[in-house]
């Protein structure tokens, strides 16, 4: 009785990490860097990527993009929007916030940016973080996606581990596996107690 308590726990356990882990695909984003990125010092680079907003069809959302790098007193360092939706922005109206309606033809946003590296630090890699807010100004929810200098430098990546797929992919894929192994266990357990009584 006490091991099918435990396998049951452990099923629950792993179908709530499955469904978290669903739940954050469902509102991702996705950033990649051009051919010309360099990871130097003050450098100047663009990007593109897309954002999934579907579970926020038909409402008006704010999106704040940031950056976990660090910057001087004196260095401008606001990631801005270059292009969004296919409408490429004025220079003087590019900022680290856009305005989006998910839904009509799609619930993907399209974007670029451009961002200057810290001058005084040399980074290996940038986290892109997005705060989605309602027309409220309330915060439903916020995405990150990283890049690295492992991305488009195999030398870098020869000596080292990294995983370059999507962590929340690897979640379910090893969440579902687990769940498969767990109710084949469970499925075993109770077939064999059913045989042991009818003996």
């Amino acid at each position: 009785m006490k091991v099918r308590i435990i396998i049951l726990s452990v099923i629950c356990m792993l179908i709530l990490c499955f469904t978290a882990a669903y739940s954050e695909e469902y509102a991702a984003v996705q950033i990649e860097t051009g051919e010309e990125w360099s990871w130097d010092p003050g450098n100047y680079n663009l990007f593109s990527g897309t954002m999934q907003l579907s579970p926020y069809t038909g409402q008006e959302l704010t999106i704040n993009m940031t950056t976990n790098l660090i910057y001087g007193d004196d260095e401008d360092h606001n990631p801005l929007f270059t292009v969004v939706d296919g409408k490429r922005i004025p220079m003087r109206q590019q900022s680290s916030s856009t305005v989006f309606t998910p839904g009509g033809e799609s619930s993907m946003l399209a974007f670029s940016g451009s961002i200057k590296l810290p001058e005084k630090e040399h980074v290996k890699h940038i986290e892109f973080q997005f705060r989605i807010l309602d027309n409220t100004g309330r915060e439903l929810t916020r995405i990150t996606d990283e890049v690295s200098v492992r991305d488009n430098d195999t030398a870098a990546a020869a000596g080292s581990f990294y995983i370059s797929w999507n962590i929340g992919r690897i979640t379910i894929i090893a969440g579902t596996a687990a769940i498969i192994i767990w109710a084949v266990v469970l499925l075993r357990s109770l077939i064999i107690r059913k045989k042991e009584r009818n003996l």
